[in-house]
């Protein structure tokens, strides 16, 4: 008897993260509003306002709100990349989570609409800066479930000038592959027979160093490194590693991973090639 309690429990809050209406689980699981929002409460969660209930229904039926909830290494690694290379905001009482690449990695976006189910367009944008043309393209989801997960993990508006990383992120590589494939780089340097990396990541002091920290835990670095300041810039750092180091980086980075911006896995499997020939 109590595990089928159990089972009615849990099967209730699957549905309400899954956009389902505290009207919608009543005649759903024959349970009166009173108890349905019980066991809501019981389990961490708020009860939505008709408003958020709202902009849930008019947005995508099948988008996965609570997809940050669970730290897979699929969510983190997306967590990681809007970390470095998108933004929350909030527009017209909208909770909005966007992404803005470059149109040479508009499949990755393909990649992040997939994950979330979400049933939005990309879109592709032309842009003028000095005398050159930038093709830039474009998705921005609305989920204030997901916002607020984002927000807890400490995501804001300003982050390029204040990103923290959160302590339940720090350890993880999918986290870490994620700000990579945003706000790193890789570059090779060539000797005859042989072509090596040039790693490295910018971001904010507390980034860079928690990155450092993260690769040394990891038993890849062992030397001091010190995150940089980038002259003319607020709160601008970056950190570089060369030769194996930059190498080891990458194969922590990338070993085993299944999520990942292809146009840098490429380069990596070519710096592999390259050096077991």
């Amino acid at each position: 008897m109590q595990q089928r309690v159990e089972e009615k429990r849990e099967n209730l809050i699957t549905l309400y993260k899954q956009g389902k209406s505290v009207q919608q689980l009543t005649e759903l699981l024959g349970m009166s509003k009173t108890t349905v929002r019980k066991v809501i409460r019981s389990a961490g969660l708020e009860i939505r306002s008709q408003s958020d209930q709202q902009l849930i229904m008019n947005g995508s039926s099948s988008l996965k709100h609570w997809a940050f909830d669970t730290l897979t290494e699929e969510a983190l690694y997306w967590i990681g990349f809007i970390y470095a290379d998108g933004y929350v905001h909030k527009k017209q009482n909208r909770s909005l989570i966007t992404i803005d690449l470059s149109t040479e990695d508009r499949n990755h976006l393909e990649k992040f609409k997939k994950f979330l189910d979400a049933g939005v367009s990309i879109r592709d944008n032309k842009r003028h800066r000095l005398d050159k043309v930038y093709y830039t393209s474009i998705i921005t989801v609305s989920s204030k479930p997901l916002f607020d997960r984002l927000t807890e993990l400490g995501f804001t508006n300003d982050k390029t000038y204040t990103a923290v990383v959160h302590p339940d992120l720090i350890n993880h590589v999918a986290f870490w592959r994620g700000v990579f494939n945003g706000d790193g780089w890789i570059s090779r340097t060539h000797t005859r027979k042989y072509q090596y990396p040039w790693v490295g990541l910018c971001g904010t002091y507390d980034t860079v160093q928690s990155f450092i920290e993260f690769v040394k835990s990891n038993g890849v670095l062992t030397d001091v490194i010190k995150a940089r300041h980038k002259k003319g810039t607020k709160n601008n750092f970056e950190t570089a590693f060369v030769n194996n180091v930059g190498l080891n980086i990458l194969d922590l980075l990338y070993k085993d991973a299944t999520v990942y911006l292809d146009r840098k896995y490429a380069v990596y499997q070519q710096l592999l090639n390259n050096n077991n020939t």
